[in-house]
């Protein structure tokens, strides 16, 4: 059995859905003063959480857990591609 940590980075690739879900998680990110609301979502902002070349999001577990986790029982649409998170940098 393999072992990691929710504060492990992981990388996933978006489909449209997700991607949906990752802007309306941006939407309600409540700002003040310029700087989000609370000092754990600064990782999660549009800002810093850009796609990298090979259109990977990268982020920590916990947060890709708190950002889609009401995403996932969607039957229908998966806000992963072929539903894969890599660990890892």
């Amino acid at each position: 059995m393999n072992k990691f940590s929710i504060n492990d980075k992981v990388k996933v690739r978006l489909t449209r859905y997700g991607n949906e879900v990752l802007e309306n998680h941006f939407d309600s990110i409540l700002f003040v003063n310029g700087e989000p609301e609370y000092e754990y979502m600064r990782a999660v902002t549009r800002r810093d959480n850009k796609a990298d070349n090979n259109g990977y999001h990268t982020m920590l577990l916990w947060q890709l857990m708190g950002i889609f986790g009401s995403a996932m029982p969607e039957p229908v649409d998966s806000v992963f591609e072929n539903d894969v998170i890599l660990l890892g940098d």
